[in-house]
């Protein structure tokens, strides 16, 4: 693989861009006002100090890290990874910042008091992590479960669908953090682990400059304060951890508003691309029916229909997102979710609109063109506003489809409802009151909207004779 030096970049545009999964506090996560804080993130200031440039932080899931990373969305990543034969192949590591444990927790009346009892056991792990790899290689081991979030694999725990969740040892303690009345965490350290900074693979420069940031915080003491800080701030927390999830719900309104104002421009503007791209690919399809013309675009209209829907909209997203946008440099995330939600919203609408324009009557194509109307007249004048009729119902099921479909958008890193709700879940802990108010919060728009284009129908058919 050929050498990358990243540094000319970084310093010719003046920021350095770090990518992250905010949902591992106290190593990275969302403050109340919507600002990704935590160890890693002081860490990574501090690297964009010695280079002299500004900060730029993004948040997206776990397993999406190293494909922004690789995709050269982001310069380095930094979410208390550790390093791996595999990951070795593309990435390189910085030296050592940080060495925890995997600790196993278990149900209060549990027996299971080593990893020896975990044979044959149900066992819940984050997917990608240390404690993943280590269920997933041990003999004996059932393949075990995996989860997007550790929070949902205690879930899991406590509601006795698994016996056991393997997790790093910080994560253990705010994972039983007011449950230990139900929740308790073992006395064996599974295997010991050390958290890397990671980069392209053979990006020296770089990654020189990190390893002597991290060797200066170490022998200047700052490092320790900050992992003080955040460490002791964590133990406070702990006190009462009831009263902190009650403020949290009330800290995180605003990130839930903003989840919110996403969703609905997300799901808006995807309409109307979709509106439009559907309706085209539809009068392409209609068209060659009706007179044999446009027989290519035609084609090219059903091989589209049949390839988006017939593949899931979360590897649509993946390569708009990854492949397609970022050969040109963009990494615009609310682009690319519209794009993606657009073009797949629009393989439905030109489905719904053929549909409507084949439900009306053949006859009222004969009768304007006995009347000299040309093709286009036709379709515009007479048969369009008919199949309006027919349309407009399934369209408003299709807008509340793609409403749903968009709470996936949180994969590449962009806050809307859904990921609003996920990371107070990262915060609490707590995988219910969290996803009812994000369901509360979708039903009520879905209601909202139903009514609204209900009332809309009802102003366009109103001097129609019923």
């Amino acid at each position: 693989m050929c050498a990358v030096d990243s540094i000319e970049k970084i310093k010719s545009t003046g920021q350095v861009k770090m990518i992250t999964n905010a949902e591992f506090p106290p190593f990275e996560f969302i403050d109340d006002k919507g600002d990704i804080k935590g160890i890693d993130i002081d860490i990574s200031q501090k690297i964009a100090e010695e280079i002299g440039v500004k900060l730029n932080i993004e948040s997206v899931s776990f397993d999406a890290i190293l494909l922004e990373l690789e995709s050269g969305s982001a310069d380095f990543a930094a979410a208390a990874m550790t390093s791996s034969e595999e990951r070795s192949q593309n990435f390189s590591f910085s030296d050592p910042y940080f060495t925890t444990t995997q600790r196993i927790l278990v149900k209060k009346e549990s027996k299971i008091k080593s990893s020896s009892d975990l044979v044959g056991k149900k066992i819940g792990v984050a997917i990608g992590t240390v404690g993943d790899s280590y269920c997933s290689s041990k003999e004996g081991f059932l393949e075990p479960v995996r989860f997007s979030k550790p929070a949902d694999a205690v879930s899991d725990l406590i509601n006795s669908r698994l016996d056991a969740v393997v997790v790093d040892d910080l994560t253990a303690d705010q994972l039983i953090s007011g449950k230990l009345d139900l929740i308790k965490k073992t006395e064996e350290n599974l295997t010991q682990e050390d958290y890397v900074i990671v980069v392209r693979k053979n990006d020296e420069n770089f990654l020189h400059i990190i390893n002597e940031v991290i060797a200066k915080l170490k022998d200047n003491g700052e490092l320790q304060k900050i992992f003080d800080n955040y460490l002791s701030a964590q133990t406070e927390n702990k006190k009462d951890p009831q009263v902190v999830a009650d403020n949290i719900y009330y800290k995180y309104s605003g990130l839930i508003l903003k989840g919110l104002k996403n969703t609905i421009l997300i799901t808006v503007f995807s309409l109307i691309v979709g509106v439009f791209l559907g309706t085209i690919m539809a009068l392409f399809r209609v068209a060659y029916k009706e007179n044999g013309r446009l027989k290519f675009l035609s084609l090219i209209s059903k091989f589209y229909v049949t390839v988006i829907r017939g593949t899931p909209v979360i590897v649509q997203l993946f390569i708009v997102y990854y492949v397609f946008l970022s050969r040109f440099g963009i990494s615009d995330k609310f682009l690319s979710a519209v794009l993606t939600f657009g073009v797949n919203s629009g393989a439905y609408v030109a489905e719904i609109v053929r549909s409507g324009i084949i439900s009306i009557d053949k006859g009222q194509f004969e009768a304007g063109y006995s009347l000299g109307l040309p093709y286009k007249d036709v379709m515009l004048n007479i048969i369009m506003p008919q199949a309006t009729r027919n349309i407009l119902p399934t369209l408003i099921s299709e807008f509340i489809s793609l409403l749903k479909e968009t709470s996936v958008v949180g994969i590449i890193g962009l806050t809307d409802l859904t990921r609003a709700g996920d990371v107070i879940r990262s915060v609490t802990y707590e995988a219910f009151t969290p996803l009812l108010i994000v369901a509360i919060i979708y039903l009520f728009i879905v209601i909202i909207f139903t009514k609204m284009i209900s009332l809309l129908k009802q102003r366009l058919f109103k001097h129609d004779i019923q």
